[in-house]
């Protein structure tokens, strides 16, 4: 929802892998990414 109207319907794989609005678009990307982040970490110390 955008400004209180559905702005993307169908099966959530497409809406959040292949999204059409711009709105839909910027909240995916704002998700965290777990993948990113971990090859951001350091291994710890032995």
């Amino acid at each position: 929802m955008y400004k209180g109207s559905i702005v993307e319907r169908g099966p959530a794989d497409d809406v959040i892998l292949r999204p059409r609005h711009e709105y839909t678009k910027t909240l995916a990307e704002a998700a965290p990414n777990p993948e990113r982040r971990l090859g951001r970490l350091r291994p710890a110390p032995k």
